[in-house]
This record gives C-alpha cells, structure tokens and sequence, in this order.
C-alpha cells in the first residue's frame, strides 16, 4: 500500500469519527506487513498518517482526532517493532562476519524506531492544514519530552536482545537508548527555569511601583 493510499483511507477513517484508534492501527499494519522493516517505505506510510490525521479544521476535534490516530499509530508500530525484533534475533542468533553490518543496520532501526515515528510525523505537519498541522506539532513536542509507550518498548526490548546478542552487536543495540528522552527532559526543565525567571523578574517589575509609592509617601510626611 503507498503512502498516499495510506494517507486517503485514514482521512476516510477520521471523517468517519468512528473507531479512529483501531482503523488506523489497522491500516497501518497493512501497509507495513513484513517481517523487518523497511525503513524508507515505514516513513512514509507514517507521514501519510499524519497528514491523513491533521486535515482537521476546528481545533477541539481536530485535538481528539490526532490523540486518537497517534493512540492507532503507535499500537501498529508496536506490532512491527516486535515482528521486526523476532525476526533480527532469530537471524543473530546465526551471525556470521559478513552479515554482521546487515544485522548492526537492523538493530539501528530498531533501536531508533520510536525517533523514526515522531522525525515522520513532524514531516507529515508540515503538509497538513493549519489546525491540524499545529495540534500534530504539539502532540510531537509532547512526546518527545515525556515519551511514547513505542519508546518504553523499544528500550525494554532492545535491553533484553543485547544479552542474547554476541559482543560485536550488542553496543549496537544499546547506543543511545533513552538519550533522546532524557534531552527532552532536560530542555523542558530547561524551559520552566527560563519561564520561572522571567515571571520573577516581571514580579518585581510589579512591585517596584509599590515600593516607590511608599517610599515617596515615607518622604512626605
């Protein structure tokens, strides 16, 4: 199924209003039923979520619509995370040297899979109607800080394959996990001091009138 197959029924799907979450879980796994992944044809049929998902107009609904098919998204993305998982342990189980960088490919795009859905839907905002295209934008940021059950997952997963992985694979699969999580915190924390000290600063601004005014009151009398 092409991406812009995908991106047609889930609209179809989205208008409908009914059962978001589950048509899109299952039009997702259709078009990425395989065993490994195919990582050009995976973003594309994401962004052609995303932009399916984002042509809403009214914010309210436009907001449910997106919480829903992301709900969709990553139920699917799940299923190919663990098919594609199975599928490379199975076959690194009976590595040889010169399938090793084949193998070390597969795990990088299991490893960042969660990073690979959120870069594609942030893709997919750009395309998307103005609306539709922020409230899509926002559940990414939102993601990217607080993470995604995909996320959760992947780093679970990818923990327990390294110690069945021969040594040569195993920095592979454990590279970066959680980092991409831990700078969203950090930049959220980030954020709030910024925000935290500018409200402090615009606080005294609103004092400082007070001050002089009983200052000047003080020299009156």
């Amino acid at each position: 199924m092409s991406a812009e197959q995908v991106e047609g029924q889930i609209r179809q799907a989205v208008d409908n209003g009914r059962n978001i979450a589950k048509e899109v879980e299952r039009i997702t796994g259709d078009a990425l039923a395989m065993g490994r992944i195919e990582l050009e044809h995976m973003k594309r049929v994401i962004e052609g979520v995303g932009r399916g998902a984002s042509a809403g107009e009214q914010p309210n609904k436009a907001r449910a619509e997106v919480a829903e098919a992301f709900e969709g998204l990553q139920n699917a993305m799940l299923d190919v995370f663990e098919r594609a998982k199975l599928t490379t342990q199975e076959e690194a189980s009976r590595v040889e040297g010169y399938y090793e960088d084949e193998l070390k490919r597969r795990l990088r795009e299991l490893r960042d899979m969660e990073a690979t859905m959120l870069d594609s839907l942030s893709q997919a905002a750009k395309a998307g109607s103005d609306t539709g295209a922020e409230v899509l934008r926002d559940t990414v940021r939102h993601a990217r800080r607080s993470g995604t059950r995909l996320g959760t997952e992947v780093e679970n997963s990818m923990r327990t394959l390294s110690k069945s992985l021969p040594e040569a694979l195993r920095e592979t699969a454990l590279a970066g996990l959680g980092a991409a999580r831990e700078t969203g915190a950090r930049a959220a924390e980030v954020a709030s001091g910024i925000l935290g000290g500018v409200a402090d600063v615009l606080r005294g601004q609103d004092d400082k009138p007070n001050r002089d005014k009983g200052t000047g009151n003080d020299e009156t009398r």
